[in-house]
C-alpha cells in the first residue's frame, strides 16, 4: 500500500511539473509518514503490506475507483513506474521526506491534515528535472 501512495504521489508530482497539471484531484496532505492523498489512503488501507490485486473500491461509496488520464499523464506514469517501481515502500518514502521537500516544508507534528499545495509540489519536481537534466 505505502508503495502505491508514494508511486502515486511523485507521479503527480511529475505531471504538476512536466505538464502543468495534476495527475489528481484530492489534495495533498503531510502526514508523518511523509505525502499522503487520504481518499487514496483509506481505499488502501485495509491492505497494509499485501499485494493490492483486485479493483480499488471508494470506501464511502462502495463505488469501483476508474480514471481517464491523458496521452501525456500515461506517459508521466508508464515513465515514473519504469523508473521508482523496483524501489521499495522504505526508498521512496526516503524520497519524499528529504530536506527541502514539498512534505518537508509543510509538515508539523503539533498540526494534523496541512495540505501541501501543488504549486509547492509543482516547484519542488521541476527544481529536480533542472538538476536531472530531465524535462
Amino acid at each position: 500500500m505505502m508503495q502505491v501512495l508514494k508511486l502515486t504521489y511523485i507521479a503527480h508530482g511529475w505531471s504538476l511539473a512536466i505538464l502543468n497539471a495534476p495527475l489528481i484531484k484530492d489534495p495533498v496532505q503531510a502526514w508523518r509518514h511523509g505525502p499522503v492523498i487520504p481518499n487514496l489512503y483509506r481505499a488502501l488501507k485495509k491492505y497494509g503490506s499485501r499485494n493490492i490485486d483486485e479493483f480499488i473500491y471508494d470506501p464511502h461509496s462502495g463505488a469501483k475507483i476508474e480514471a481517464e488520464f491523458t496521452s501525456g499523464q500515461d506517459m508521466v506514469i508508464t515513465t515514473i513506474y519504469e523508473v521508482y517501481s523496483d524501489l521499495h515502500a522504505f526508498q521512496l518514502s526516503d524520497l519524499t521526506h528529504k530536506p527541502g521537500t514539498p512534505w518537508d516544508q509543510k509538515y508539523d507534528p503539533d498540526e494534523m491534515f496541512t495540505v501541501i499545495p501543488n504549486p509547492m509540489i509543482a516547484s519542488y519536481y521541476r527544481q529536480l528535472s533542472q538538476q536531472d537534466g530531465a524535462a
